[in-house]
């Protein structure tokens, strides 16, 4: 794997992540157990 993509796979990461703990509190927000990846 060449750096650049190595840089856009971590960017993905990044997004993923932050989707992912967006939903997370929301999830917290309506008092449902989250479950972890």
């Amino acid at each position: 794997m060449d750096f650049s993509s190595w840089i856009d796979s971590i960017y993905v990461s990044m997004l993923w992540c932050n989707c992912c703990s967006q939903s997370f509190q929301d999830t917290m927000m309506e008092g449902a157990t989250p479950i972890n990846p």
